[in-house]
């Protein structure tokens, strides 16, 4: 009967150190997560394409490269970094940009002969986004239109931007040069409200820390070419003055409502930006209680979207048609939204604030 069991003992034997070998290969693969990247590229045949990663010290530097097969079809693969990057996949001088969350597949199909303008990006929706973006971006520039520019940089936030949480994408495209500078500046509100997406949503991310620093680099240039190099203060009382239009699009100048016995809280936002709509009840709870009127400044890219969102509001909003160069912006020195400024009774500026549960103690 022992002699029976001894096969199966035996097979037991053989069969734990190759259920170990394959565990321990398991564990092996979690401990070294990879991205990967998997294409054709046309007329690209025995080519050798680079991958490279960006360094925040040193730029871009190569850290593999493989060379495409006679067909042009290639395979390449790389440790997935620790928090989302920029990569980049070259030819022959001319690169595809990656936006590596971790452990992303993409698929790439394009052509040797314009590598940079021929390429479809997959396998991710940012790599998609990615794709759409550049094919614009590239039809636009190739207009050199001032007017064709502004809307074209208004549809990226509202496309790729402003619900964006800090993602890897739109960092790529706040560095993605545009004509003889970039499409958008360290001095523009958009780049200052992309920086403060990365301080909310990946405030230990190590792009967040440039972002912010060079958006307040932004906001301090802004307020030199302003000629304005104070900031708010307490002690300011000079009103300063906006007239925008209202919801039936006539013209409402703040100064109408100042001076009247009741503070007033001027409040730059955009309606269609994610979390407007929870600062809207914080301030409805202001308003309702009869503790204030309240003048917002909305700077939507979209103006529809605006108005439909506006209309629920009870109380005085207008709307910036030069959202991304508001004046009105400016001359309060807003350096990204939601920003609020409060007005005493007397129609005196007597204090602002980034934080809307600030208010009530201010009021």
């Amino acid at each position: 009967m022992f002699t029976d069991r001894l096969p199966a003992l035996r097979r037991f034997a053989l069969a734990a150190p190759l259920s170990l070998v394959l565990l321990s290969a398991a564990i092996g693969c979690d401990r070294n997560p990879s991205f990967s990247v998997e294409g054709d590229v046309k007329g690209g045949g025995g080519k050798t394409l680079v991958l490279e990663r960006l360094d925040a010290d040193a730029g871009w530097v190569a850290i593999d490269s493989v060379t495409a097969g006679s067909d042009g079809s290639f395979d390449i693969s790389s440790a997935a970094p620790e928090t989302p990057e920029l990569y980049r996949l070259g030819l022959d001088g001319s690169y595809v940009y990656l936006p590596v969350d971790s452990i992303d597949r993409f698929t790439l199909k394009a052509d040797a002969a314009d590598f940079a303008g021929s390429f479809a990006l997959g396998g991710t929706s940012q790599a998609e986004q990615l794709t759409l973006f550049e094919r614009e971006a590239r039809k636009v520039a190739a207009m050199q239109n001032t007017d064709s520019t502004e809307a074209f940089r208004r549809r990226v936030y509202a496309r790729y931007l402003q619900n964006a949480k800090g993602n890897i994408l739109s960092y790529y495209i706040l560095t993605r040069k545009f004509g003889d500078g970039y499409l958008i500046d360290f001095t523009h509100p958009f780049y200052a409200a992309v920086a403060t997406a990365f301080t909310t949503h990946r405030p230990d991310d190590p792009h967040t820390r440039a972002l912010a620093k060079r958006a307040r680099q932004g906001q301090a240039e802004r307020r030199k070419q302003a000629g304005r190099t104070q900031v708010i203060e307490a002690s300011q009382t000079a009103m300063i003055e906006i007239s925008l239009p209202g919801k039936d699009g006539k013209p409402v100048a703040l100064s109408s409502l100042l001076g009247k016995g009741k503070p007033v809280v001027v409040a730059f936002t955009a309606l269609t930006m994610e979390g407007v709509p929870a600062i809207n009840k914080r301030l409805a709870e202001l308003y309702e209680q009869g503790l204030t009127n309240i003048y917002e400044v909305c700077l939507d890219a979209d103006q529809y979207a605006w108005k439909q969102a506006a209309k629920a509001l009870p109380w005085t909003v207008v709307y910036d048609p030069d959202a991304t160069r508001s004046q009105a912006a400016l001359h309060y020195n807003v350096g990204s939204i939601p920003a609020f400024f409060i007005y005493n009774g007397a129609g005196e500026l007597i204090q602002s604030t980034g934080n809307v549960a600030d208010i009530a103690s201010m009021l």
